[in-house]
């Protein structure tokens, strides 16, 4: 019953990210082409509601295992995070958004998934054949039975019930529950706070799980040798790959983008960036966002802005090169990303988040947030 409750956890969680299309590569896109960070403050929320959600259940389940080692501040931590922000960018999107384009149906987003198994084996070869360490772990930072940090989970507990009145108030007139799950487009609040509460959840069961790091425990295995655990976090995978191609066949827009693409050996190439990145942090932005941040660890923050300023670069680059940005307007809660050419000024919509009648939103007119 517990594993059946928890992959349906997993299972919403990745109806969430494809719905929310919350990405750390079009966060720095927003604030670069508008100066606003709506999008990357939303994971910041997200990281709150992980802390809201797992403490309580820490308390409740005494016996459930502590949440993972924390790691140290390192200079490895920073070039891991910024080599994973170069390969989030050249591969047109970060951990969370690699799940959306999976479930799409788009071929290139395996790629992205092998070059980041290929980069987690590369960087594990050279710690074993060279003179490279790998990350070690220190005591957790984060206690949750300090009274303490009950207090401040309390604080923003109460934080947490003024974010739901708020959508609340903001929902459509008479929308149900299931309407509004069902919705085809979902407020980054909105998205952000299931994320957050589904993966509290797990993460006080199970510890860190998400698939950054599944796939550097997959490789170092033979290393590590905790079958059995391994086997319950790709269980949780799946699962949340399930969320999000279940998400894509009720809005009626799977398409499988199986043909060849010079864009593959981008992803290819990203993928393998961040597999190795990954591997130095350790872990990658949801790592950092869903687990480490929250657990105060002291590489979290500083990895995350190095994982900033890799994606920033890159993107700087290819406007220059290329003579083309990625333009993410956030407004309401609902974000419009567009790629324009600065050459011809040809606008090309790639995605466009307008408020359907049924979505989380307060308004249907993008205004000031």
């Amino acid at each position: 019953m517990a594993l059946a409750v928890s992959l349906l956890l997993a299972a919403l969680l990745g109806f969430a990210i494809h719905r929310g299309s919350v990405c750390m590569v079009r966060g720095v896109a927003e604030v670069l082409s508008t100066g606003r960070a709506y999008m990357l403050l939303s994971f910041g929320k997200a990281a709150i509601w992980v802390l809201i959600v797992t403490t309580p259940v820490l308390w409740l389940t005494p016996a459930t295992p502590p949440l993972g080692d924390s790691w140290a501040f390192s200079g490895y931590a920073l070039a891991g995070g910024f080599l994973f922000g170069i390969g989030a960018a050249v591969s047109r999107g970060c951990a969370f958004s690699t799940l959306g384009r999976l479930g799409n149906g788009e071929v290139g987003a395996v790629l992205t998934l092998g070059g980041f198994a290929a980069g987690a084996w590369s960087y594990l070869s050279a710690v074993t054949w060279s003179s490279l360490s790998r990350p070690e772990p220190i005591a957790a930072a984060y206690d949750p039975l300090d009274p303490v940090a009950g207090a401040f989970v309390v604080a923003l507990a109460a934080w947490g019930v003024w974010e739901i009145a708020r959508l609340w108030r903001g929902r459509p007139a008479g929308a149900s529950w299931i309407g509004l799950v069902l919705a085809r487009s979902y407020r980054l609040s909105a998205a952000v706070a299931l994320i957050g509460m589904a993966n509290g959840i797990l993460y006080a069961l199970y510890g860190p799980w998400t698939y950054t790091r599944i796939f550097d425990a997959t490789v170092m295995s033979p290393i590590d040798g905790d079958a059995g655990r391994l086997t319950l976090h790709l269980s949780l995978f799946v699962a949340v790959v399930a969320g999000a191609v279940a998400s894509v066949w009720q809005k009626g827009t799977f398409r499988l983008n199986w043909r060849p693409s010079r864009l593959w050996i981008q992803d290819f190439t990203g993928g393998l960036l961040m597999g190795a990145g990954a591997g130095m942090t350790p872990g990658g932005n949801d790592v950092l966002v869903l687990h480490s941040i929250p657990q105060l660890s002291a590489h979290a923050l500083p990895a995350y802005l190095a994982m900033t300023a890799g994606i920033t670069m890159v993107l700087i680059v290819m406007r220059a090169i290329r003579g083309e940005y990625l333009q993410v307007d956030c407004r309401h809660d609902i974000c419009i990303t567009r790629w324009i050419s600065t050459s011809t000024q040809r606008h090309e919509t790639l995605i466009r988040r307008d408020p359907p009648p049924d979505s989380w939103s307060a308004s249907s007119t993008p205004s000031a947030q």
